[in-house]
């Protein structure tokens, strides 16, 4: 066994995993190049074993001569203790105050700082001991983060997800926007859901035009403003600009079935520039206080999201092309601004946009969902845009987010986004990840966390072209955040737990009240079919399919398979077997329902029908004792093609797909009545929960 070296000790200091089971179960260990690129990306200098010594030496420098521990995490309402040197004074200041609320000194007997009862936050302790002033960030979070149960009354609920690009309305061009959301919303609420779910709503930045993938984000604690209804936005002025005509003349026409993203932002920008021209010279009093109270709530995140659009604007939207001086400029309060400044445009997108998903929100909870709007919170955002750039002291160098090779990609993934450097988000109280939980939790009755996997460690890969490797993150300060301000928001929170995890992390997790992610076409048993979803825990969403994998229809017709076979990824004839297998997994699909028929085994058999698959299935997510199931929309309508086929960019339509039904027509959906009176037999919707406790 080799001798462990001083780089050895340092990376296991600093989280990085020495080693991790590919999909085979072969141990792979991170090699000596990993290591020194993680290091590297955490800014620690180990160019030189001169260097790892005297950085390693730093590091025990510091852990000796802490006082108390710089970070203690609670749970619950246990009663907090520090160890710390004796005689030591301390005194604890809660967030969001300035006054000191409690003090005193190191008990002599125990050692310890015993602190009064804690209410759910991040506080700070201060301790001073022979001239040494130190601090402790002190997380009190709730059990666990809010159940089901605890919100609405109920333990098993259903929805239905859909990706908010393709609704459309009969006369509206471009990507769907909140307006069609709001309709969707009450269509879905009408029919018995709990829940809609859409793709993330994340900017992806006023000067990018190119990036069209919703887990692509500039920046995932702003909302991307080519889904602002321009029909709704109030303004006179904006209506007699040219290009309020050329807008009309384009709803006229007949819509494609694929959107044309650039076309759209060629005629929505403008419309947006003219009716916040309108905003400024003709606002209500009430709505423009409305706006000033909003930017002031943004604070120093919003003043700086801002500032980087503005500044994108003038030198490009990659922020590492700049020139030095725009790299880190000094923040610019919006209130020192006057409301004709660039800034306040961009801050009244983001308004304009909040205002309009949270109508949507209230609108759906208003024709009977429970909880409202189910939100997708990406994994990451890019390397090049805001997010990036706004927590620049936050985030690991030269290095991406990905996945090593797992069933849902043997090839592996390199996702081009950012990673949060542990120790460095550490010293900014977190405050990069309360924002995006923060902005997603707003309008949000449910939220999934995207690659959850991510909470507990970060597969990064180096730019240097060194192998990728794994290293830990403040799991349990991380999950105790996302409990804090699920509890402030009253959200339920689903962690996306496919792939590669560890022995424990989804008990983890559920221990914490976040649900477990279920795909019914992964959970195939040794003989590769398709296992009943009542084998999967209560605990949990589950559904047939993701954004990522074929849809029910696809799934049937071996539509994957025939992406691969075209694009090369597999040959003819490992195509021919995978559609044999295919075959046998659509069987097994039919037999899920008890009502189904037997399908025989002889090659004279004919396929079940794709009506008899879906009914199947669908009666077997609601009769399961998951707590939640979401139905796709794509599934409803039928839809073949996948919404996005990963490893691909341009050869497959990823993101663009429009819907052929129109939102206004959702309610009059026969295969959407059809899955409601499935979900009532299953006492999934609030009339059958009535119906069951008159009955008792």
């Amino acid at each position: 066994m080799r001798q462990a070296t001083a780089l050895d000790t340092l990376a296991d200091a600093c989280g990085i995993v020495g080693e991790f089971k590919d999909l085979s179960g072969k141990t792979c260990p991170t090699s000596v190049e990993t290591k020194k690129a993680l290091l590297h990306a955490n800014g620690l200098d180990v160019d030189s074993p001169a260097l790892v010594a005297e950085t390693l030496q730093d590091l025990h420098n510091t852990q000796r001569q802490r006082i108390v521990p710089p970070e203690i995490v609670r749970f619950g309402s246990d009663r907090v203790q520090v160890k710390s040197e004796e005689q030591a004074h301390w005194h604890l200041v809660l967030e969001g105050d300035e006054a000191v609320v409690a003090e005193g000194r190191t008990d002599s007997d125990t050692g310890f700082i015993n602190l009064p009862d804690l209410p759910v936050g991040l506080h700070r302790l201060t301790v001073t001991h022979q001239g040494q002033v130190q601090t402790c960030r002190v997380i009190a979070a709730p059990q666990k983060a809010p159940l089901i149960s605890s919100i609405i009354g109920r333990e098993r609920i259903w929805g239905i997800t859909g990706a908010l690009y393709g609704m459309q309305s009969s006369d509206a061009p471009g990507p769907g926007h909140f307006g069609d959301l709001a309709v969707a919303a009450e269509s879905c609420a009408t029919a018995g859901a709990a829940f809609l779910g859409i793709n993330p709503v994340h900017t992806l930045g006023w000067t990018n035009d190119g990036v069209i993938s919703p887990y692509s984000p500039s920046h995932r604690g702003f909302l991307n403003s080519a889904h602002i209804d321009v029909d709704s936005v109030p303004g006179v002025y904006a209506r007699n600009h040219p290009s309020w005509s050329d807008w009309q003349q384009v709803r006229g026409g007949a819509a494609s079935d694929q959107i044309d993203y650039a076309d759209h932002a060629r005629l929505h920008k403008p419309l947006l520039v003219n009716l916040h021209g309108d905003f400024l010279t003709a606002a209500i009093p009430s709505r423009m206080a409305a706006y000033l109270k909003f930017c002031a709530d943004g604070g120093a995140a919003l003043a700086r999201f801002v500032q980087f659009e503005v500044l994108s604007a003038k030198f490009g939207s990659d922020w590492r092309t700049w020139p030095d001086e725009a790299q880190n400029p000094p923040p610019i309060p919006l209130e020192t601004l006057p409301l004709s400044a660039p800034e306040h445009f961009h801050a009244w997108l983001q308004w304009t946009a909040l205002q309009q998903l949270d109508d949507a929100s209230q609108r759906g909870k208003q024709a009977g969902f429970p909880l409202g709007l189910y939100l997708d919170l990406a994994v990451g955002s890019r390397r090049d845009g805001a997010e990036a750039w706004c927590e620049s002291g936050a985030v690991a160098r030269d290095v991406s987010v990905g996945a090593p090779p797992d069933h849902l990609s043997p090839a592996g993934q390199n996702w081009s986004i950012i990673g949060y450097a542990p120790r460095n988000l550490a010293a900014t109280d977190y405050s990069a990840w309360r924002t995006v939980l923060r902005q997603t939790m707003k309008t949000a009755g449910m939220i999934r966390i995207d690659h959850a996997l991510g909470l507990k460690r970060s597969y990064w890969i180096p730019d240097d072209g060194s192998p990728g490797g794994y290293i830990n993150q403040p799991f349990n300060a991380l999950l105790a955040l996302i409990c804090i301000e699920a509890h402030r928001a009253n959200t339920i929170v689903v962690g996306e737990d496919l792939g590669l995890v560890p022995k424990g992390f989804r008990q983890e997790m559920q221990q914490r009240g976040l649900y477990s992610y279920s795909v019914l076409q992964y959970e195939q048993d040794k003989a590769g079919n398709i296992r009943n979803p009542d084998t999967l825990p209560q605990q949990s969403l589950i559904c047939f399919g993701t954004h990522d994998t074929p849809t029910l229809a696809g799934y049937c017709k071996g539509r994957d398979i025939d992406w691969w076979e075209k694009l090369s990824w597999i040959s003819p004839i490992e195509a021919k077997t995978n559609h044999k297998k295919r075959e046998k997994q659509v069987d097994s699909l039919a037999r899920l329902s008890p009502s189904s028929p037997v399908v025989d085994d002889d090659t004279n058999r004919q396929l079940p029908s794709f009506e008899m698959i879906r009914t199947a299935v669908h009666h077997s997510l609601a009769h399961s004792k998951a707590a939640m199931v979401s139905i796709q929309l794509d599934d409803l309508l039928g839809v073949v093609e996948a919404q996005n086929l990963p490893g691909t960019i341009d050869q497959h339509p990823n993101w663009r797909r429009r819907y052929e039904l129109q939102v206004a027509q959702l309610t009059g959906l026969a295969s959407l009545r059809k899955t409601a009176e499935l979900m009532h037999g299953a006492g999934r919707d609030q009339d059958s929960v009535h119906n069951e406790e008159s009955r008792r």
